[in-house]
């Protein structure tokens, strides 16, 4: 009988060591962390994919809005201004200026040039951007405007809410003589007959309500007045649906080029009589006769949450466009059943760095020369009342997009820090300021070292003079604040993100009707 010998020797297992689990481990952990990463890569992603086709989508919507509503023509025909009746007449059949007029175009009528007789002891009454009842000073304004919309009232216990207009024209301090007051020039009644052809325009009027500006749009809700169960219930739908909208436009308009007789010409007729009124009424013809090109700011707004309110600026508390001043102006917003659902634009001012710490172009083979190092600016400026501070700094949370009101320059915020005594908001821009970026010498009689009415002792910017005015770094902008918080009734202090998603610049031409 044979027997089998069994080895002591055990029979090895293969497995993995400790040391070997722990690699695996933390290899599995770094594939599972990688693997994580990219679902809030991928979702942020997707949310900015989303944004933008938002945006073009809005932005192509504005476009075509405010596209449809200037008519290329550029005329209207209206009925003059009729003293006995007060009121506009029917159609005489003259073309004027309508709903093709932007803020800052030339606005001239015609009719009276036709008249020498007329025209010669009444030329300030053929333009209308005039800032004294005797003589105009321009003829055109190339600086940055708010085209005048409609919004929302954010109050929903004041049933229904209504919409109401944002009038950012009155925040320009524009006189409102041009289109409420007829009885100011019985005599004549010829700002009142520009009012016929200009009430109806883009920027005086409301031409955009709410649903038209929204994403999407919606249709108009129910007239007011009709009180039957039905259109109750739809003008509820109505509201219910617009509170859901997330998304809506605003537009900013800029002419490019002075247009018209400069301001020379006004005072050349003036002074030493070198034009004739009727030279000077060619020349206003010419310009308005001539196609005006416009950049077009259409401004995407985002808004978070159906709660949110947006403040509404106080337009007797807002910087005078006509008057350049080194003294900060108040802002204030209005009383807060005037607070609206959506984003409307305020006109502020910024703090620009002392000009020796500028760069320019005009010496590039000086220490000077342009670096594009980010500026930065400060707001609110020096001087400002202490109890306005808080309000003015939570308006440019990191983020904000402004618009420069002079020079049409976009500019973002990429940071913001608080300076030592927390008076001011330190904001670093994306962009580099240079003394070129905010000289006034396209306001300054085109080079001639003689300022613009509005700022008169501003000189231009040249090589034997290489300093900023004080009146130029206390600048002017355009922005979009954040919903506001009314938790205290004796502040306003705007709270949360930027309500701006993007700013797309394009460009629109007027061009009259031949006639």
């Amino acid at each position: 009988m044979t027997s089998r010998s069994v080895s002591t020797k055990q029979v090895r297992r293969g497995g993995f060591s400790l040391v070997e689990m722990m690699i695996a481990i933390v290899i599995l952990g770094l594939g599972l962390t990688m693997v994580a990463t990219m679902f809030p890569v991928a979702w942020d992603r997707a949310r900015l994919l989303s944004e933008y086709t938002t945006e073009v989508t809005v932005t192509e919507g504005a476009a075509t809005a405010v596209e449809s509503m200037l008519r290329p023509g550029g005329m209207r025909d209206a009925g003059a201004w009729d003293a006995t009746t007060r009121d506009c007449a029917p159609s005489d059949g003259v073309s004027r200026i309508g709903a093709a007029g932007f803020a800052g175009d030339l606005i001239f009528d015609p009719t009276i040039y036709y008249d020498p007789n007329v025209f010669a002891v009444q030329l300030w009454q053929a333009i209308l951007n005039v800032d004294d009842q005797t003589l105009p000073t321009q003829a055109s304004d190339t600086r940055v405007h708010a085209l005048h919309l409609e919004n929302l009232l954010a109050d929903p216990r004041n049933a229904p809410p209504e919409m109401v207009g944002e009038e950012p024209w009155k925040i320009e301090q524009i006189d409102d003589t041009f289109v409420t007051n007829a009885t100011t020039y019985p005599a004549t009644g010829y700002l009142r007959q520009l009012a016929c052809g200009f009430v109806e325009s883009s920027f005086f009027s409301p031409r955009f309500p709410v649903n038209m500006r929204v994403y999407p749009p919606l249709d108009a809700p129910p007239h007011p007045s009709l009180q039957d169960s039905a259109s109750l219930m739809r003008r509820q739908q109505w509201l219910d649906r617009m509170q859901g909208r997330r998304f809506a436009w605003g537009v900013l308009h800029r002419l490019r080029e002075y247009v018209g007789p400069s301001p020379d010409d006004f005072n050349d007729m003036v002074a030493i009589g070198s034009i004739s009124p009727q030279e000077l009424a060619a020349k206003a013809a010419a310009g308005w006769g001539a196609p005006r090109v416009f950049d077009m700011y259409y401004v995407t707004l985002r808004r978070p949450n159906a709660t949110n309110r947006y403040a509404i600026q106080d337009p007797g508390k807002a910087p005078d466009p006509y008057n350049l001043s080194t003294t900060p102006a108040q802002i204030q917003a209005l009383p807060l059943e005037m607070d609206v659902q959506f984003p409307v634009a305020w006109r502020v001012q910024i703090e620009l760095p002392p000009s020796d710490t500028l760069n320019t172009k005009l010496d590039r083979g000086g220490p000077r020369e342009p670096n594009g190092i980010p500026t930065n600016v400060l707001v609110p400026p020096e001087g400002t009342p202490e109890e306005m501070v808080d309000m003015w700094i939570s308006m440019f949370p990191r983020g904000t997009r402004f618009v420069d009101e002079i020079n049409g320059r976009v500019y973002r915020v990429m940071s913001t820090e608080l300076s030592k005594d927390g008076l001011q908001s330190i904001l670093t821009l994306d962009q580099e300021i240079t003394l070129d970026d905010i000289d006034l010498k396209d306001l300054s009689n085109d080079g001639i070292p003689v300022g613009p009415p509005e700022c008169p002792g501003c000189q231009p910017l040249t090589l034997s003079n290489m300093e900023a005015d004080p009146q130029e770094l206390l600048r002017t902008v355009w922005v979009y604040p954040p919903p506001v918080d009314r938790s205290d009734p004796q502040t306003v202090v705007f709270k949360g993100r930027t309500p701006v998603s993007a700013i797309e610049v394009r460009t629109a031409t007027l061009t009259p009707a031949s006639r």
